[in-house]
């Protein structure tokens, strides 16, 4: 399997920034070759032009629901919690 689906899993999964280290831990691959697939990820979501981004800030990187889109995920999960741990969540769940 490829590095890219594998941290678009663990981005997808997490519900906390994590820094490229912290993925590359998980997916057992080099931190620079993450920080590669982290980007070329960021760059695929914008071309996309779809719902989701990943969020690159002093903490680490994240998948989440854009700003615009926030109104329909407070619609589908009304309670206080941040959409990452939902989606989190929403994955135990299935499991």
């Amino acid at each position: 399997m490829s590095l890219k689906p594998r941290v678009e899993a663990v981005l997808f999964l997490t519900d906390k920034p994590l820094p490229a280290a912290a993925v590359a831990k998980l997916v057992n691959e080099d931190v620079q070759l993450v920080r590669q697939a982290i980007t070329q990820l960021i760059f695929d979501y914008e071309q996309r032009n779809c719902a989701l981004e990943i969020s690159d800030d002093d903490d680490g990187y994240m998948m989440q629901v854009k700003d615009e889109f926030a109104n329909l995920a407070n619609d589908l999960a009304p309670i206080d919690l941040p959409v990452a741990v939902v989606r989190t969540l929403s994955a135990i769940a299935i499991k």
